[in-house]
């Protein structure tokens, strides 16, 4: 098996994976980046798409977490996720369409996110973000 396939006898493995994404989130947005990082593989590669200062291709987990430190500075520490809205699994990937909000310039914006979470054997080895609607995104992250 190359190291993208899957046991596709286990009829179980996309509601783990959806629950190891859950977990990762939970850990990552409460600040407890170390235990965030045990759900990432040493070579994560993040793909954001759009303009935005944040957009771009990284790899690794502390690339991610640079990254992720660099959402809160532009925003001042306001952005969030507000809500999981659809999940969707598979045998290697899950996707998350995420509700997620910040204050810019002392005005709320509000935007949505589908996150696509690409898995080697039980760790996150790809995250791709794409923005529901790219302009507020750049609005929020410059």
């Amino acid at each position: 098996m190359s190291q993208h396939e899957t046991d596709v006898s286990d009829p179980a493995r996309p509601t783990r994976l959806k629950g190891t994404v859950q977990s990762f989130l939970a850990a990552a947005y409460g600040g407890k980046i170390e235990d965030a990082k045990r759900y990432l593989t040493d070579d994560l590669r993040l793909e954001i798409a759009g303009s935005s200062a944040v957009s771009g291709t990284r790899s690794g987990p502390d690339a991610f977490f640079e990254n992720f430190g660099r959402m809160l500075e532009l925003t001042e520490h306001t952005y969030t996720m507000t809500e999981q809205t659809d999940w969707c699994a598979s045998l290697d990937r899950v996707v998350l369409v995420a509700t997620e909000q910040t204050t810019k310039d002392g005005k709320p914006l509000t935007f949505r996110r589908a996150v696509i979470y690409r898995f080697r054997s039980e760790l996150i080895d790809q995250i791709s973000v794409y923005e529901l609607d790219p302009d507020v995104a750049a609005a929020a992250f410059g």
